[in-house]
């Protein structure tokens, strides 16, 4: 089942800056865990395909390096193939990443593209 994890920085009027965006396979847990943890809310519960967060950076950044844990993806369309332990690729950008305080509230977007 293919995902994707969107990190977005949103500004107080609104507007909002992609900071990071990755593909995954699998249910990703970890946004859950961060909200049983209590260092993040659920601001739009799932719906038909989608879930929003919010929570401080420095939690997702922990994840921007984590290795891949779910099942051997094979992308025939990108010519990719994804095993456990593979270090998570995506579009980082990190000089938006180091322009932001760890503490800043950014939202997270899980996407269900099955």
């Amino acid at each position: 089942m293919p995902w994707i994890m969107i990190v977005n920085k949103v500004t107080k009027d609104g507007e909002s800056t992609n900071l990071a965006s990755w593909d995954v396979a699998g249910y990703n847990l970890w946004p859950d865990e961060l909200v049983e943890q209590g260092v993040a809310t659920v601001t739009k519960p799932r719906d038909y395909d989608s879930t929003e967060y919010l929570c401080p950076l420095k939690y997702v950044l922990e994840r921007l390096g984590s290795k891949y844990k779910g099942p051997v993806v094979v992308d025939e369309e990108q010519g990719t193939i994804t095993k456990p332990g593979d270090r998570i690729r995506g579009h980082i950008h990190h000089e938006l990443i180091a322009a932001c305080d760890p503490e800043e509230i950014v939202e997270i977007t899980r996407i269900d593209l099955s």
